[in-house]
């Protein structure tokens, strides 16, 4: 895509996927990346985190109503958001799902991505080879304070890694902040201005 729009360098913004896709990239062509921010996930992915990915993707159907698939985004979501009101609940639902032909709603996205979560994650592969990749590019870790997917010592492993890294904590947020968050936000957008 990079080369069709005749992009030669970019910043990467990846949440959780689209980070450990930032992070494979600067592997493979490492001069593609100006600089990357990577939401709440690193080198290392938490088994815990994965657990609970696990318990849930794929595994609902569609629902009747907007009303339902808030309550059942929030029923699975509240332990990375918690205390959050129902405004916020309601506008996370309708960045998550859509409205099928029929009426009913459901989650937006391939339910096929739980194939993925068929193996056995005891012990998810290191991404530390490829975080390495960006050693040489500005990079940003905003990481959820509650998350259960990216540890505060799998950043501070990243930092050994990467001593010029940032990074920034959202307070109760878990997997994956929503980066609108003050904290976040203010973050990026003074990172990005750094970013030559």
């Amino acid at each position: 895509m990079l080369d069709a729009l005749s992009i030669p360098t970019a910043v990467f913004v990846g949440t959780s996927l689209g980070g450990l896709i930032a992070m494979l990239l600067a592997a493979a062509m490492p001069d593609r990346i100006a600089a990357a921010v990577l939401n709440d996930i690193g080198a290392e992915v938490d088994p815990r985190g994965l657990a609970r990915i696990r318990s849930y993707v794929g595994s609902s159907g569609p629902v009747n109503s907007w009303r339902e698939m808030t309550a059942a985004v929030k029923a699975s979501q509240e332990v990375a958001f918690p205390a959050r009101d129902n405004g916020f609940w309601e506008i996370f639902a309708r960045r998550v799902a859509e409205e099928l032909p029929d009426g009913r709603v459901a989650l937006a996205y391939d339910p096929a991505i739980a194939n993925a979560f068929k193996g056995d994650y005891s012990a998810p592969p290191s991404m530390m080879p490829m975080f390495q990749a960006l050693a040489k590019v500005p990079v940003l870790a905003v990481r959820g304070a509650i998350s259960d997917l990216l540890s505060r010592a799998t950043v501070d492993a990243m930092r050994t890694v990467k001593p010029d890294l940032e990074s920034v904590e959202v307070p109760d947020t878990g997997h994956a902040p929503t980066l609108e968050e003050p904290e976040a936000w203010n973050a990026i957008a003074a990172f990005l201005a750094r970013v030559p």
